[in-house]
């Protein structure tokens, strides 16, 4: 295409032109190799696919299981697990973690998957107590937070729900006392977590940040050591406890403070809390 372009330019540049200025000469080719490197952008950019935007649970489903979910526009390409991995790349880099959520070796996922439903099923089986350990466990903690934490009547219900609900969480999935660490230690990690996990929307950068580096400080400060991504306890830690803290905000939220709720969800909670087995949940959960 250049050399086509130039041809044409130098058939109708004069004689003087071409013999005298040849400076003039370059600035044309120049000039021609320019416009034409802007126009075959310009057409590539014409081929470049519309995205399109997904909110339907149903549809989303099906584009992460490789199904057809629009008959413009054809299957998802990618397999569950790359679907998966492309977005979560973001917490890769900003907690430089390997887990089922960031991965896209398909082995790796199932293996990181059955290790983490074993560790669920264990904590929650009988032998160590079941949902009534943990329902005493989270108590524990959180009447030590009201009586030692607490210096008025006034209290961050942010920061409530985040230190009992990591302390619960250290406690159930790497057997951490949740007395031999602070909540002001237990908040700066929760703290770092979540400023991260913002951060992480914003930039994707390759380098370890100094608030990385802090975390990493405090959580082998409460005994959690690691010297590769596989071994990091964020792989278990995050989702764990980042999604968790909110839902566990949201529903003291609802619980405590919205009068049109309380007649209706506080007597399930209390029923719950005298009896917190699976099967209790199963049977004030039913419609």
């Amino acid at each position: 295409m250049v050399s086509s372009f130039l041809k044409y330019y130098l058939a109708e540049l004069p004689d003087t032109v071409l013999l005298d200025n040849r400076s003039g000469l370059l600035a044309a080719f120049v000039i021609i190799c320019v416009s034409a490197w802007l126009l075959q952008r310009r057409t590539n950019r014409a081929k470049k696919p519309t995205p399109h935007r997904f909110s339907d649970p149903a549809t989303c489903l099906k584009i992460l299981q490789n199904l057809p979910y629009d008959d413009r526009l054809g299957t998802n390409k990618l397999s569950l697990e790359v679907s998966r991995a492309i977005p979560n790349q973001r917490l890769v880099h900003a907690f430089q973690i390997n887990n089922g959520f960031t991965t896209s070796d398909a082995v790796y996922g199932r293996r990181f998957r059955r290790l983490a439903v074993q560790t669920i099923r264990q904590v929650t089986s009988t032998t160590h107590g079941g949902w009534n350990q943990i329902a005493t466990l989270a108590r524990q903690i959180a009447t030590t937070y009201f009586r030692e934490s607490m210096s008025d009547d006034r209290a961050d219900l942010d920061l409530i729900v985040q230190v009992v609900t990591l302390k619960a969480v250290l406690s159930m999935f790497f057997e951490l006392d949740a007395t031999t660490y602070t909540d002001a230690t237990a908040f700066e990690i929760a703290r770092i977590i979540n400023l991260l996990w913002m951060q992480s929307k914003k930039s994707t950068t390759g380098h370890e940040s100094a608030d990385f580096s802090s975390l990493k400080s405090y959580l082998q400060g409460i005994g959690l050591h690691w010297e590769n991504s596989k071994d990091n306890p964020l792989n278990i830690l995050l989702p764990a406890y980042e999604t968790l803290w909110r839902v566990v905000a949201r529903c003291l939220i609802e619980i405590v403070f919205r009068p049109s709720a309380n007649a209706e969800w506080r007597p399930l909670l209390a029923n719950f809390i005298a009896n917190p087995t699976a099967g209790t949940f199963s049977k004030i959960t039913e419609p």
